[in-house]
């Protein structure tokens, strides 16, 4: 299994080396962004999510590679923070994005463990596209359909 390693970018330490390139990659493309900003009570334990970007009000959390166990504390971190939350698998240059919606689940009691079934992306197999920002909207592009999902700028 291949361990992370630390990595400085920007004069801030990065748990991987992957994280950190995310960090250039918004960077490059003017998206401010906060790396491990806090720590969120998700009921049962707290979750540091990757990335805060306050401009789109967006939690991103990155794994190197397309995997389901990241989608239980990406579906709790949207519903508890009442946030979108991506989850952004792979690298800046070839990625695959779910979106975890808080208001696309039906309601369950307050900080209680949902069924497994219940557990996965409200859009799947989205990906940052050229142009995917512009002054007023950060845009996902589904990889095969070409359905987008635009997050607009904050004030």
């Amino acid at each position: 299994m291949h361990k992370a390693q630390d990595t400085v970018y920007g004069g801030i330490l990065y748990c991987s080396k992957l994280e950190a390139s995310w960090a250039e990659f918004f960077d490059q493309n003017q998206i401010r962004h906060k790396y491990e900003l806090e720590k969120v009570d998700l009921g049962i334990d707290k979750y540091t999510p990757d990335f805060w970007l306050p401009e789109f009000g967006l939690w991103i959390e990155i794994k190197p590679y397309r995997q389901h166990k990241a989608h239980s504390k990406c579906y709790r971190l949207a519903i508890e923070s009442r946030r979108h939350v991506l989850l952004i698998q792979g690298k800046p240059e070839q990625c695959v994005v779910d979106l975890f919606d808080p208001n696309a689940r039906l309601p369950f009691e307050y900080r209680t463990v949902v069924s497994e079934k219940e557990i996965k992306p409200s859009k799947e197999f989205f990906t940052f596209k050229e142009h995917f920002v512009d002054e007023s909207a950060l845009i996902l592009t589904h990889s095969s359909t070409d359905e987008t999902v635009r997050f607009v700028r904050e004030k």
